[in-house]
């Protein structure tokens, strides 16, 4: 369910994404991801999940793991800059991961602040990070793809 999500996600389908989000944590209720990325399909289809998004958070506080930071930014405890500097280099692979996701949701970030400008800097510095491994990395062409119209 989460990777269908995430091509209707991609596609601008963000009400099937969220149907898909939404089925999936049904299956893993406690999976911290599908919770973030309904939230983030939830917010491009005109809902405001931030009140579930904060509850899904408060009973999973535990689970949160690398999230973590994404998941502060967007209940607005920490900066784009602390979400982006609390990411931490382990190797060069993680690096550039992490740099892959940091820059990702700090442009969807972005994006739901009606911030087009910075939303596209997050996004092409996404890229830059070379890492193609990750959904996010190919979501970050689309959403420049869709500012650039």
């Amino acid at each position: 369910m989460r990777n269908r999500g995430r091509v209707c996600f991609f596609q601008g389908k963000f009400v099937t994404a969220r149907e898909d989000f939404r089925a999936g944590l049904k299956l893993r209720p406690d999976n911290m991801r599908m919770a973030f990325w309904l939230y983030l399909a939830n917010g491009r289809a005109g809902v405001d999940g931030r009140p579930d998004l904060a509850s899904f958070v408060q009973n999973h506080a535990e689970d949160q793991g690398w999230i973590a930071p994404v998941l502060k930014l967007y209940l607005g405890v920490i900066s784009p800059k602390q979400c982006l500097e609390a990411f931490a280099h382990h190797s060069l692979k993680m690096e550039k991961e992490e740099k892959c996701l940091g820059h990702f949701f700090v442009g969807q970030y972005y994006l739901t602040k009606g911030k087009y400008q910075e939303a596209k800097k997050s996004f092409a510095k996404c890229l830059d990070s070379e890492f193609i491994l990750l959904n996010e990395f190919h979501g970050a062409r689309v959403e420049l793809e869709r500012l650039a119209d």
